[in-house]
């Protein structure tokens, strides 16, 4: 993440969750970044506290998290991979690109 603001990247985005996703939040805002995390909201599990500048936008499941993601991104990055969601979510991403289609646009909430 350091290096991205050097490329011309304005913007990060990741799935809002702890560990890895919390950690490129927290780089990208130390580094001027915009930076918005998509967590689910899922019985049990709460998003740690947000970095300082971060913002964090609430969903209520996978296919909506990814619309929304993909709806304010231009690119997908995957540094780190990790359970099933991640690889639907990448595969959605790749879909789309294979269709030609344009990411899809998402109300956020």
């Amino acid at each position: 993440v350091d290096g991205l603001a050097l490329v011309g990247v304005e913007h990060v985005v990741t799935g809002g969750g702890p560990n890895g996703m919390h950690w490129a939040l927290s780089a990208a805002c130390r580094n001027g970044l915009r930076a918005t995390g998509v967590a689910i909201d899922l019985p049990g599990e709460h998003v740690d506290e947000q970095p300082n500048g971060c913002e964090i936008i609430h969903t209520h499941g996978l296919p909506s998290r990814v619309q929304v993601m993909l709806s304010i991104t231009d690119a997908v990055i995957v540094t780190n991979m990790g359970g099933l969601g991640t690889l639907y979510e990448l595969l959605r991403a790749a879909q789309l690109q294979q269709l030609q289609l344009q990411f899809p646009t998402a109300r956020v909430p």
